[in-house]
């Protein structure tokens, strides 16, 4: 009886520190990376899930204020997706092909497009608790 209870606390030991590994890899949460967020972004915009990128990756301060504007998230949702989600997913997919812009000890970020090509924008992107977002200034 002694072993099965040594044995019972031994495996929750090991169920709880596996536990904890696996919240950390970012494979779990793409938005712990800089490399998993633009990809997950890129992939929430091409399936056009724009509500779910705005939730995700908007600063929580910024979807705070969009919900407070007249038609709220779901209307800013509609109106990004109409004016503003293909420049952005190109954008994204340039960033991903160079290497970013680190600054602030490794919590801000930047895409600069080149000066000729005018389709793509400049993006920022800030770390917070643990997760990248892009900052809509």
């Amino acid at each position: 009886m002694r072993h099965l209870v040594l044995f019972t606390f031994a495996f929750s030991i090991c169920l709880a520190s596996a536990g904890a590994l696996i919240a950390e890899d970012p494979k779990a949460d793409p938005q712990s990376t800089l490399e998993g967020s633009i990809a997950e972004m890129i992939r929430l915009l091409e399936a056009k899930e724009h509500m779910k990128l705005i939730k995700t990756f908007a600063s929580p301060d910024d979807v705070k204020g969009f919900e407070k504007q007249p038609g709220g998230l779901e209307q800013m949702a509609e109106r990004f997706g109409e004016n503003h989600a293909r420049r952005l997913l190109a954008s994204l997919k340039q960033a991903q092909k160079q290497k970013l812009k680190i600054e602030d000890d490794g919590v801000s970020a930047s895409f600069e497009p080149k000066k000729e090509d005018e389709s793509l924008k400049t993006i920022k992107f800030r770390k917070v608790d643990k997760k990248w977002y892009v900052l809509d200034r």
